[in-house]
């Protein structure tokens, strides 16, 4: 008996649902994988942000840090031209 005589007497229900099968198993696969990926980039940016607070304290320390010696520069060179001055 023949591949297509054997699906002929398969009821007509039985073959709509073999045919939704591997319908939503077509669409299955890619929406996983699609899933899949959109889940790694979540985490990756999850992770990212986490990263951001010490490095957002660590730029602060330099913007101090370079504040302070612009302001200590800024003295010494006043208390200089005002020594000169009076010179």
């Amino acid at each position: 008996m023949s591949l297509f005589a054997k699906f002929d007497q398969i009821a007509l229900r039985k073959k709509f649902f073999c045919l939704a099968l591997l319908c939503i198993a077509m669409a299955a696969l890619p929406t996983w994988l699609y899933v899949d990926e959109v889940q790694k980039s979540v985490k990756f940016s999850l992770t990212e942000m986490d990263g951001l607070k010490p490095i957002e304290i660590m730029l602060n320390i330099i913007h101090r840090t370079q504040f302070h010696r612009g302001i200590t520069a800024f003295t010494y060179l006043e208390k200089d031209h005002f020594a000169t001055q009076r010179d």
